[in-house]
């Protein structure tokens, strides 16, 4: 899926309405590092269409985003986990 702004603004609006994740999106802050996200990916690997994993946006402050220091990191951090 390509993302613009619109769409996200779109998603987060969703998921703050929801108050939560949903079957096919998983927020994570993602502020101190990657995140273990072996179960998600395997869940999401499972699903007909997949999933998304949206880092940077803190659930429990109503997805409000977060700063990432380390992109690279937290890129290579995520893939590893996929392998």
């Amino acid at each position: 899926m390509r993302w613009t702004t619109s769409s996200l603004q779109e998603l987060v609006g969703e998921l703050r309405g929801r108050r939560g994740d949903t079957t096919t999106v998983e927020v994570k802050a993602a502020a101190g590092g990657y995140p273990e996200l072996a179960e998600t990916l395997c869940a999401f690997a499972n699903m007909p269409d997949g999933g998304t994993i949206v880092l940077g946006l803190d659930e429990s402050a109503g997805f409000r985003p977060v700063g990432l220091d380390n992109l690279a990191e937290l890129e290579r951090g995520v893939a590893a986990q996929a392998r």
